[in-house]
């Protein structure tokens, strides 16, 4: 009998320990701080993928990310990660294409807490090559396009001195701003030789951003014998969503294609962003029309008077390096790692697109 007692002692012992163990054991996973990633960016992106970057969390058990078309109500597609990787490549994504992506990161018995949506634009497929042979007596000096009055955008100028072709899509302080559906855009084009009557200028932008320069999409044709030409263009109703390129080619006599060498004169391609009048966002606090970075010059947080929106940011030198990117918490970003200098920053989510300067003192 005492055997038995002793036994059922040792039992209900162990029942016990074991019951105080997993109580523990819960509590542990409970103390975990369950919150999203820190530090997710998006990266590389091309025609039809993109790179997710995140920052490792030691407690996570594993990572999913999932995405889908911006503004629709496709499901999403989930891909689990594993907890020692900090990254995941999106393949099979279309070209010219907004997307949404959210990443979390499983802590304890099941918990799960999502980031907020950062979203990206895939690029359109790559133009045609195009240069000139030779731009030594003859090549573009300058280009102007001024957005239609009444739009409030500001014109693009862009100085430049010979070159063969030029790519300055990367170059913010060049990237265009046109309003959709809008009428007597102006673009001007100066020419760097001596002038003949064989001397001409195309122009043409990819509104509908399939990679291809069609006759429909020419802006400008000119033969004439003057150093500065200028033409009035449209922009359609329907253009692409994504940025896109605008193709300047100087050439004797005027090119039909916009592929391809041809003997003398330049080639320079340059970005073209889209946008309409509701969608400019450009409101101080919805006072005076116009959005602010301050102070400005910064030293450490530059602050901005916009609506309490997620908004991803990237910042780039004069010189069209980016320098930094990421998303923007409580209307501010810090910028004290920055050399002094003329910086410019795009702001962005899926309702608006944002683009400013700042000096970084």
């Amino acid at each position: 009998m005492i055997k038995k007692i002793l036994y059922l002692f040792l039992i209900l012992s162990g029942v016990s320990s074991y019951c105080s163990y997993a109580e523990t054991d819960k509590s542990s996973f409970l103390s975990y701080d369950i919150k999203p990633p820190a530090n997710i960016q998006i990266n590389n992106i091309s025609q039809n993928s993109a790179t997710v970057n995140w920052a490792l969390n030691s407690n996570a058990n594993f990572y999913m990310v999932r995405f889908r078309i911006a503004n629709s109500n496709s499901p999403w597609l989930s891909i689990q990660i594993p907890s020692n990787q900090s990254f995941y490549i999106i393949n099979g994504l279309m070209s010219c294409t907004t997307y949404e992506v959210q990443v979390a990161d499983y802590v304890g018995s099941g918990s799960v807490s999502y980031s907020s949506s950062l979203f990206f634009t895939t690029l359109v497929p790559d133009a045609c090559v195009s240069a000139s042979l030779d731009s030594s007596q003859k090549n573009i000096s300058n280009v102007t396009i001024t957005p239609f009055s009444g739009s409030g955008l500001p014109a693009m100028v862009s100085n430049s001195g010979a070159s063969n072709y030029t790519d300055y899509k990367p170059d913010p302080a060049r990237k265009i701003t046109l309003i959709t559906g809008s009428a007597n855009n102006i673009i001007t084009v100066t020419k760097s030789a001596p002038l003949n009557s064989f001397d001409g200028v195309t122009v043409w932008i990819d509104f509908n951003g399939d990679g291809i320069f069609s006759d429909n999409e020419r802006i400008m044709i000119s033969y004439a014998i003057s150093s500065t030409v200028l033409s009035s263009f449209s922009v359609p109703a329907s253009v692409a969503k994504c940025d896109v390129t605008m193709r300047v080619i100087y050439s004797p006599p005027t090119v039909q294609s916009a592929c391809g060498n041809f003997a003398t004169g330049e080639v320079e391609d340059y970005s073209v962003h889209f946008t309409t009048l509701s969608n400019l966002g450009l409101h101080e606090a919805e006072v005076d029309g116009e959005i602010l970075a301050f102070p400005n010059p910064v030293k450490d947080i530059l602050y901005f008077t916009i609506s309490p929106l997620d908004y991803n940011y990237e910042i780039y030198n004069t010189t069209g390096q980016m320098m930094s990117k990421g998303r923007l918490y409580n209307k501010s970003v810090d910028v004290k790692l920055l050399p002094k200098g003329i910086y410019f920053i795009s702001l962005w989510n899926k309702e608006k697109n944002i683009r400013l300067k700042f000096i970084k003192d």
